[in-house]
């Protein structure tokens, strides 16, 4: 019998026709990850008796918590804005807008928040943008909030710089908006195999999957990072499977030397960078069902986040206007290539603590948010409180 070696592992997700029936991922929906670790949890229940020496055979019960965990590099494919972990982040955040429109700059006289384009048909409000600076130079993302059906887009934040090289590229970027309940069907089979070949050999299938997502961003020269926790229906053991020969995107990530914070609009130098979507799943139990579990809905979402930095000793700019109750916008984009570049918005984000640390014997500032909702009102996908693109 041949060992199974741990590094050998491989999954394997796709999009659910029907909520909780298997659909066999395949060679293309193969993801790149770090640290996969399935949860195969089967209720055990003993059976201790007073006068009894020890106990007596336990019986099996429902799969309440099967699962699993894994990390996988933020990146774009390098071709368009579909990246691998496509429907995974669809999953997560409930929505997807497919984006998809290109144009280029025309004139001179765009500036940083109102782009002049040579048509500004099929862009939508609420998609984020990749916006190339100078000819041949690198791209920025940003949030279009408006569009003029005239030829102009305004978009928050600001880019650093006003794009005014007429022929520059503009694409509208695949943007992930939170809506509760996923629109549609919004579940995943993942399949986790073994063996290194494709031969026949052992893989763990859970079905109904939903789960959340993590951003991490951490230091100039470390890949930047998402860490995914999933909750299955339920999770099916097979010794005779066939692994499909895993297909990844070519692109290679782009380390966080080429990332961007921005707190409401202006550059800050920051490290660490961290948040977390919230989401929340409930699971679904019955005794009509065998395995115990028939539905794992998302039921909340509430994106948090926290980042650090080294604060001059003669300001406290950072903060001065940004205290509690006042919201403001942030924003992250890590890559600044077409394609290649994956970002994040959060229109409007509060301040939940500020905390004084050690970086190295550095001072630093240790700041906690919250993302807000725009609007009480709406709840809509556009009135999301983070966003995430890729284009």
């Amino acid at each position: 019998m041949a060992d199974m070696i741990w590094a050998n592992a491989s999954l394997f997700a796709k999009k659910e026709a029907t909520e909780g029936t298997a659909n066999a991922p395949a060679a293309g929906d193969a993801i790149l990850c770090a640290g996969l670790a399935p949860k195969l949890q089967r209720d055990f229940h003993p059976r201790k008796y007073r006068g009894s020496v020890g106990q007596r055979p336990g019986v099996i019960g429902a799969q309440t918590g099967p699962g699993l965990s894994f990390e996988s590099e933020i990146k774009g494919n390098g071709t368009n804005n579909t990246c691998e972990l496509d429907e995974l982040l669809e999953a997560a955040f409930g929505a997807v807008s497919a984006g998809g429109a290109s144009t280029t700059i025309t004139g001179s006289a765009s500036t940083t928040t109102s782009i002049n384009v040579v048509s500004d048909s099929g862009f939508t409000v609420g998609n984020m943008v990749n916006i190339q600076l100078t000819t041949g130079g690198v791209f920025e993302s940003t949030m279009i909030t408006a569009v003029s059906g005239g030829g102009v887009l305004t978009v928050s934040p600001a880019l650093t710089a006003a794009p005014v090289t007429a022929g520059t590229t503009v694409d509208e970027m695949r943007t992930y908006q939170i809506i509760v309940p996923p629109a549609g069907v919004n579940s995943l089979t993942m399949d986790v195999f073994y063996n290194a070949d494709a031969g026949a050999g052992q893989f763990d299938r859970f079905v109904g999957c939903h789960g959340n997502v993590k951003w991490s961003s951490p230091r100039a020269g470390s890949i930047p990072m998402l860490a995914w926790e999933f909750l299955a229906w339920n999770w099916v053991q097979s010794l005779t499977g066939t692994r499909p020969s895993p297909t990844y995107d070519s692109a290679s990530p782009k380390a966080s030397l080429a990332s961007k914070l921005k707190v409401a609009g202006v550059l800050v130098d920051a490290h660490d960078i961290e948040w977390d979507l919230g989401v929340q799943v409930f699971q679904k139990v019955s005794q009509n069902s065998a395995l115990g579990i028939y539905g794992t809905p998302v039921v909340d979402v509430n994106p948090s986040g926290s980042f650090r930095i080294h604060p001059a000793h003669t300001s406290i700019a950072q903060f001065t206007g940004w205290t509690a109750e006042t919201a403001v916008s942030l924003s992250q984009q890590v890559g600044n290539a077409r394609f290649g570049t994956v970002a994040w918005y959060c229109p409007q984000a509060i301040r939940r603590e500020v905390s004084r640390g050690d970086d190295g014997g550095v001072h630093t500032n240790e700041v906690q948010w919250d993302a807000t909702v725009q609007d009480d009102a709406l709840a809509t996908t556009v009135d999301a409180s983070l966003y995430l693109a890729v284009g």
